[in-house]
């Protein structure tokens, strides 16, 4: 992969200073990714995004969500 591939700024990779504030940064991303996929595949699933007044009484309707812990291989 070249280093233009990622679309990152030139000097990105300079803000960490160890491997663990690399791992740390990225596992946070990892985790906000994860979790913009699943809200996605929601909007997806029900037809309407997160506070639409499409989905009031419609019967299919998002009641709440609570925080889980996803096993993964990282």
């Amino acid at each position: 992969m070249e280093k233009n591939d990622l679309w990152l700024p030139k000097d990105f990779f300079k803000q960490f200073k160890s491997k663990e504030h690399f791992d740390e940064f990225f596992q946070g991303m990892f985790k906000q990714g994860i979790n913009e996929m699943l809200q996605g595949e929601l909007d997806d699933q029900l037809g309407y995004e997160k506070h639409a007044s499409e989905g009031r009484n419609s019967g299919n309707s998002r009641n709440g969500s609570s925080s889980e812990k996803v096993k993964s291989e990282s």
